[in-house]
């Protein structure tokens, strides 16, 4: 899967045929032992919902392929389009969302509680109407370009729902957007299943909980790096009286959590698990 040199009419088996966007993969009944690769370098703005279960012994793979920096799934949009609302503030169309981060070259941002706080560098603000306006010596557009301003629109980058057998490898999720939705995080794993692995994934910046996994058994969450989240870096949680057994989490770095409101709740959280 390629984000700029890709074509969803691709038969997507090879890197010179690959696919393009993530909705065709969320649309495609893959087979035990497929990989799905995604190519370095690449950004995609669309949550991935992975479509179907792997089996023992033959895991479904989403993975990384090719050089550079490792695939990014974000859940911001870019905005190009801004129109000025006054001397320093700008302000973008309605969006499909409320959006609860803005990132200024890859820096949070700071929300203002009213429109008359955007007076400073990295201030933002959104309205009932879904307009952000953000502070801004000059058109954003030209102002910030690596890679620009980017808006919170999606609650999540990865879901896994009633899945099994599925490996998550080097992957990027990052901006996750939903402050108060249990199920909001850069990585949801969710609703039973058993066999996931997690293993050199990065999340960034996630609003809520960076990795959310329960109810599951036979998870392993290892070698991946968290950093700027919410809640939790890494969440076990079960809602059922069985305990939930054979967890792995190993080697993970999870650092800067706490931002704005959201209270820091553990680095690591596990209840109802054993093993």
């Amino acid at each position: 899967v390629d984000a700029t040199g890709g074509n969803d009419t691709n038969s997507g088996t090879s890197e010179a045929t690959a696919w393009k966007t993530i909705s065709k993969v969320n649309s495609i009944s893959f087979f035990p032992g497929d990989k799905i690769l995604f190519k370095r370098g690449g950004v995609w703005r669309e949550p991935l919902i992975t479509p179907v279960s792997g089996s023992s012994g033959k895991p479904i793979v989403f993975a990384d392929y090719g050089s550079g920096s490792k695939p990014i799934i974000s859940a911001s949009d870019l905005i190009t389009s801004w129109t000025q609302y006054s001397a320093n503030v700008w302000k973008t169309a309605p969006l499909g969302a409320v959006a609860y981060q803005v990132f200024f070259n890859g820096v949070r941002g700071t929300p203002a509680t009213s429109l008359a706080g955007v007076d400073g560098p990295n201030k933002w603000y959104a309205d009932s109407s879904n307009v952000v306006y953000v502070y801004s010596e000059d058109n954003p557009s030209s102002l910030y370009t690596n890679p620009g301003i980017e808006v919170g629109q999606r609650s999540q980058n990865i879901g896994i729902y009633e899945r099994s057998y599925l490996a998550i490898q080097n992957l990027v999720a990052k901006h996750t957007n939903a402050p108060n939705t249990s199920s909001a995080a850069g990585i949801s794993v969710q609703y039973s299943g058993s066999d996931i692995v997690i293993d050199g994934c990065e999340v960034i910046d996630s609003m809520r909980n960076s990795i959310s996994v329960g109810p599951l058994s036979n998870v392993t969450v290892s070698n991946n790096l968290i950093s700027g989240g919410g809640l939790y870096g890494i969440q076990f949680w079960h809602n059922n009286p069985t305990p939930q057994v054979n967890i792995i989490i190993a080697n993970n770095t999870i650092t800067n959590l706490g931002i704005d409101s959201q209270v820091v709740g553990a680095a690591i959280r596990t209840t109802g698990y054993s093993n």
